[in-house]
């Protein structure tokens, strides 16, 4: 379910933002819990599999947070319980994305490792791995005042961020989960800047796309292919990270 996906667009986020609305008038923590809801559905769209292991990552995080919190008048303890938290995420990540590469050159060196199941890389893995690397160092730092589980899920698994980043600073994004404001104002703001993004992933990004695989597939190109396909690709990849930046941030 990509942004600029039909399901994306005229089922998921009206629905999402409807109820949100609905219930932040009512109840805000209900409100939160339902984008929580929203956002784990959103995730699992994709594979239903990567939900585990992004919960098992939140629990461990968290738990690991209310270590660090505990242990402020410790430094020591504190940073060790810091450290191993963060080595904890970071080998998570490298088993995903680097460990078939690292089978493959064993492989090549000659090496017989066995017989090895390709693993599927998660969704997102990068950014929800340096969002929770991110809120450990922050609690170490002293700067999380807001302990709620329900805060945390949230600021981890918030859809707009969750695939695709940026990679967001706890307190940035909590206190505007606590501090809703909901004017006709922001609603257009925030609708502008989607589309700003939309513009940028399918009518520049897409197009640049087309020309960058064009240049990339010729048998035999010539210097001015390879230079348009080269710049292309580059251009591609701007407008395609900032576009989604800019969907995201609406």
């Amino acid at each position: 379910m990509l942004f600029n996906s039909f399901l994306f667009l005229l089922v998921f986020l009206p629905i999402a933002l409807g109820v949100h609305y609905a219930l932040g008038a009512v109840r805000p923590r209900l409100a939160a819990l339902w984008l929580c809801v929203a956002s784990i559905v959103f995730y699992g769209w994709w594979n239903p599999q990567f939900v585990i292991l992004l919960s098992g990552s939140i629990v461990f995080n968290y738990l690991v947070s209310l270590v660090i919190l505990a242990l402020a008048k410790r430094p020591k303890l504190q940073l060790l319980a810091t450290a191993l938290g963060v080595a904890a995420d970071l080998l998570l990540l490298v088993h995903y994305k680097y460990f078939a590469a690292m089978v493959n050159f064993v492989g090549e060196m000659g090496l017989n490792v066995g017989p090895m199941d390709a693993l599927i890389l998660p969704l997102g893995i990068s950014f929800f791995t340096f969002t929770q690397i991110g809120y450990l160092l922050d609690c170490r730092a002293g700067v999380v005042n807001d302990r709620s589980p329900l805060s945390y899920v949230l600021f981890v698994t918030f859809f707009p961020h969750l695939i695709a980043g940026p990679v967001l600073r706890f307190k940035d994004l909590v206190d505007q989960f606590n501090n809703r404001t909901h004017t006709l104002d922001k609603f257009s703001e925030g609708c502008t800047r989607f589309m700003q993004g939309f513009i940028k992933k399918v009518f520049i990004a897409d197009t640049l796309a087309v020309v960058a695989d064009h240049c990339f597939a010729l048998q035999n190109p010539t210097t001015g292919d390879a230079w348009l396909g080269a710049l292309a690709y580059t251009a591609q990849l701007y407008f395609d990270f900032s576009g989604y930046s800019d969907m995201a941030i609406g």
